[in-house]
């Protein structure tokens, strides 16, 4: 495990913030914000089908708060660039931010994401999408 993990639910420790040093994670804490990702065994099944659309994905859990992120959502507003650090923090942000669009362009509720849901929601609305800040307020809003 690294200094970032401390849920426990994940099959597979996180990595991409091993080269982080103490020094460096206490000059970055004042900047950051946490989520979780529960990666599961489903992430290190090889791909068998022919065609990717018959290749059944897993499915994974993610938690992050109301707080962090609407602190993700104001540095959008702010101009500030959003630096996920592994590919776990990057598919968190990325679902959130699909939710929170089906949200908007469906009135979708609920936090579930399909595999392809993206795609088609990007192709259904032709490819006029809301901002991520827009996105992820919705999401925030309708956190307890």
């Amino acid at each position: 495990q690294n200094v970032f993990s401390k849920d426990e639910g994940s099959v597979a420790a996180p990595t991409a913030g091993l080269h982080f040093t103490e020094p460096m994670i206490e000059r970055l804490l004042p900047f950051s914000s946490f989520l979780t990702l529960h990666v599961s065994a489903g992430t290190f099944k090889p791909i068998e089908a022919s065609s990717i659309e018959d290749h059944e994905m897993h499915s994974e859990t993610f938690a992050c708060s109301k707080v962090e992120v609407m602190r993700v959502v104001e540095a959008l507003e702010a101009g500030k660039d959003i630096l996920a650090v592994g590919t776990t923090s990057a598919r968190t942000l990325e679902s959130l931010y699909w939710i929170g669009a089906s949200m908007i362009l469906e009135g979708r509720r609920g936090t579930h994401l399909g595999q392809f849901d993206c795609y088609g929601l990007a192709s259904s609305h032709g490819g006029s999408l809301p901002s991520a800040s827009s996105a992820l307020s919705v999401v925030a809003s309708q956190a307890q």
